[in-house]
């Protein structure tokens, strides 16, 4: 029997799983993938970023200064903690502004708001932009040295080999069917595998969809699709424009990778859980903005795409679940795993052995969904 059974090897499942262990607690975590190189980070950008895509001046327009504070604080602890585990690159990342109207005035006001937060944040011009990332034509960036990139099956490969190394017991190619109550504990059911636990935590984004009813409602996937060209200049640093959605990056090849576009998709690629089927508006949207930014890219050489798991109000569902605080959800991030996912996990982790988690957003409960 173990004392915690993590479904989904998800970065904050990982790293959660981990540091239980480290702890003395007895953890199995399974995961429906043979290779982890398929799980949605390992395919996603390597662009890290420690809070939500959405521009942060925004953010302090919904949810209110401290809050948009609090969140965005605990994302940079987050992008802190995964460095402690796995490889990552702290080159920063520049918001560039491909829109000359509306997203220079944008950026600024994210810079108010990061400089608000004790976060650091820089203004620049176009010229600046293109002079550092080898561009043609942005109108404006914001500077977050507190970002940068990685190598996403590399920091996969790290979180998998730090969990085995803590006495983890890794079940992969083990696709989690049902969570049964039995005896004041659950059954965790995987084809001919059933792990008996006290806790079971649900991280595994858009996987945890059909295990738990609560998820029905408030928890959906998203693909998302990449693609990468070859070009001989790298990238110094991260790259995010479009508002924030757009992502830019250099993998070990040497190719440009870009990433989102999924605007122009009818239904903004949501409920889509097929990631080998590409969307051919997405992938023209990425092409298109590859050559226009990027004139000196060549041929796109690999196409690719994932699934995302979103929440309807865009943050992520932390902590246990309504009715029963042994059901612990890690779940909802939207490609957020490395800053929010990690620190997330962190937090669930406290929480379990001290019965107390400080830090975390008010609004990360699960709870928040209940009428």
């Amino acid at each position: 029997m173990a004392e915690v059974v993590v479904i989904g090897a998800s970065l904050p499942g990982l790293a959660a799983a981990t540091w239980l262990a480290q702890a003395g607690v007895d953890v199995a975590l399974l995961d429906r993938r043979v290779d982890l190189a398929d799980t949605a980070f390992a395919r996603g950008p390597g662009v890290l970023h420690g809070g939500l895509p959405e521009q942060a001046w925004r953010l302090v327009s919904s949810l209110g200064a401290d809050q948009a504070g609090v969140l965005h604080r605990f994302g940079a602890e987050g992008l802190e903690l995964l460095s402690t585990l796995a490889p990552v690159n702290p080159c920063g990342t520049v918001w560039a502004a491909a829109e000359s109207e509306r997203e220079p005035g944008e950026l600024a006001r994210s810079v108010d708001a990061l400089q608000a937060m004790g976060l650091p944040a820089e203004l620049g011009d176009g010229a600046r932009v293109d002079a550092e990332v080898g561009s043609v034509g942005f109108h404006g960036g914001m500077w977050r040295p507190d970002e940068g990139t990685c190598v996403p099956i590399d920091v996969v490969a790290a979180l998998l080999t730090g969990a085995r190394a803590a006495g983890v017991v890794v079940h992969l190619g083990a696709r989690v069917t049902d969570v049964r109550a039995h005896d004041g504990a659950f059954e965790v059911v995987a084809g001919a595998i059933t792990v008996p636990a006290e806790i079971v935590i649900y991280a595994g984004e858009a996987d945890a969809i059909g295990l738990d009813s609560f998820y029905d409602d408030c928890l959906f996937p998203v693909r998302e699709q990449a693609l990468a060209l070859r070009r001989a200049t790298p990238l110094p640093l991260g790259l995010r424009a479009a508002f924030g959605w757009t992502q830019a990056w250099t993998r070990p090849d040497g190719a440009l990778a870009l990433a989102g576009c999924r605007w122009a998709s009818d239904h903004m690629e949501e409920g889509e859980t097929d990631d080998h089927t590409l969307n051919e508006h997405v992938q023209a949207k990425l092409e298109g903005f590859a050559h226009r930014y990027f004139p000196d890219a060549g041929e796109v050489i690999e196409r690719w795409a994932w699934i995302q798991a979103h929440t309807c109000d865009g943050l992520p569902l932390v902590g246990p679940l309504p009715g029963d605080p042994r059901r612990v959800s890690l779940v909802g991030f939207g490609g957020c795993e490395a800053g929010l996912g990690v620190r997330s996990a962190r937090a669930v982790v406290d929480g379990i052995l001290h019965g107390h988690a400080d830090g975390v957003p008010t609004g990360f409960a699960p709870s928040r969904l209940i009428a």
